[in-house]
């Protein structure tokens, strides 16, 4: 059984969880589970060591970050087998996680060594002069982070990575369906010389966590998850500040003039990369009159040609969904939209966790597949006829964090950028496209802040000025 980090410490217990593999269901490890109690004990931990100011200054902390990167590098490969039998991710997708978090974790310290301040010129009128400001960031406190289970791994870096950065302790809440890359990653960081006081890893069960969430030792809340969970949790916290990163049903417009043998491959990406399971993933396509039929046929083509199945198999394209339960739901969401119209372009084919990759058109507002996030391989794509139509459906949804379009049109990109209200525009790439170094977040109902790591690390700090009179000092 694995044991968690607690307060500086491993610790077991005697209930304990099992970790399956999607794909199959069988068992890969159980897991202790951490109950009211050692969430208090972590957070108590987390908290004394702020008010104590017994944080590691910032050239350890930059120090650490990077051995970090250095160690996830070295294990790899230990990684990537952890992410795909926890996750059921593919390999290759496996392989890219953790290149990213790499890459993350990296970014974070170099951020660390560019937390500065400014000095501001305050000599604007007789009464000020003499005077100048110098602003400093300071962190704001214990960081709570709650991360879901389709990036078990670099998620984690984006909320840990920054809070190490920022001077911030930090007790993680990681998704029970995938602890383990979370406690490996526990035991990297403090390899790499973090203080053991400075991290609990607490995969204990969400109302446990929920009940922390308002707690007056906790004041930064970092959420990555559903919309329903995520602004439930908005409302729990007091003083606390919270970010949000709360997916959506991302759309793209293809336009006529776009290269389409280009659009159509990156929208077979973002359409099906990790069945689905990405907060960006592609759901809604708007293809003009022009192209339509052509664009239609290569991409169900294409995604014909997609091999699904065990993700341990380095030929597979895609793996399983996370749950028999999730794939049961998705199903019923498509077999509902279908009565009211929907068309199957692609075969509705599920076999307990696989949900095969399923492309529907004649859909629109008042289906599920097109108004909420359906988390899985399934895309629309649909037909426009004129340009300011289509961005007006791609915007008629009340989620917003990413969208794309593919043209060579600047008036047409210039027109999406400021119709589409979206926490990021994709210009000829899918909205699936992330680089970690970007600031990344949504609007409406998929979310509050920003992520990546110089833009958490400014979220989990505080701005202080302080005002020098150099005249009268004495």
């Amino acid at each position: 059984m694995r044991a968690v980090l607690v307060a500086g410490e491993w610790r077991d217990s005697e209930r304990s969880f099992s970790v399956t593999f999607p794909y199959d269901g069988s068992v890969v490890d159980e897991v202790a589970l951490p109950d009211r109690d050692d969430f208090d004990s972590a957070l108590s931990c987390a908290y004394q060591v702020f008010k104590k100011k017994d944080i590691q200054p910032v050239y350890e902390r930059i120090e650490v970050l990077r051995r970090a990167a250095q160690l996830v590098e070295k294990m790899a490969s230990d990684f990537v087998e952890t992410i795909v039998l926890e996750a059921g991710k593919t390999v290759r997708e496996a392989q890219t996680e953790v290149s990213r978090a790499i890459a993350t974790l990296t970014l974070c310290s170099e951020e660390a060594s560019r937390l500065g301040g400014e000095v501001i010129q305050m000599e604007k009128s007789f009464s000020s002069r003499g005077y100048y400001g110098i602003t400093r960031r300071f962190p704001v406190g214990v960081v709570l982070a709650i991360t879901p289970f389709n990036f078990p791994l670099n998620l984690v870096c984006h909320k840990v990575g920054p809070a190490i950065a920022a001077g911030c302790p930090v007790v993680l809440k990681p998704s029970r369906k995938v602890p383990l890359s979370s406690l490996k990653l526990a035991e990297v960081l403090l390899e790499a010389g973090l203080d053991d006081r400075f991290l609990s890893v607490v995969p204990a069960e969400s109302s446990v966590a929920e009940e922390f969430v308002s707690d007056k030792r906790v004041a930064f809340v970092s959420f990555t998850g559903s919309a329903e969970i995520g602004w439930r949790l908005r409302t729990l916290a007091e003083k606390q500040h919270v970010t949000l990163e709360l997916g959506g049903n991302a759309g793209c417009i293809v336009c006529s003039d776009s290269n389409l043998e280009f659009a159509v491959k990156r929208s077979v990406y973002g359409a099906f990369t990790n069945a689905g399971q990405v907060c960006v993933s592609l759901q809604r396509i708007l293809v003009e009159e022009a192209v339509f039929d052509e664009f239609v046929e290569r991409f169900v083509e294409e995604t014909e040609h997609l091999e699904v199945g065990d993700p341990r198999d380095e030929k597979t394209d895609m793996g399983p969904m996370i749950s028999v339960d999730e794939a049961q739901r998705v199903k019923d969401w498509v077999n509902e939209d279908v009565q009211k119209g929907a068309e199957l372009l692609t075969p509705l084919r599920v076999e307990n966790t696989l949900f095969y990759p399923l492309v529907l058109t004649n859909t629109g507002v008042g289906m599920k597949v097109w108004d909420e996030e359906v988390f899985a391989p399934v895309v629309c794509v649909e037909m426009f006829e004129e340009f300011e139509e289509a961005v007006r459906r791609i915007d008629e949804t009340k989620y917003g964090l990413q969208a794309g379009i593919f043209t060579s049109d600047l008036r047409r990109i210039e027109y999406a950028f400021k119709n589409i209200h979206t926490g990021a525009l994709m210009v000829n790439e899918v909205p699936t496209f992330r680089q970690d170094g970007m600031p990344y977040g949504g609007v409406k109902m998929s979310g509050i802040g920003k992520e990546g790591p110089r833009y958490a690390i400014r979220e989990m700090t505080e701005e202080r000025l302080m005002v020098l009179n150099t005249l009268f000092g004495g």
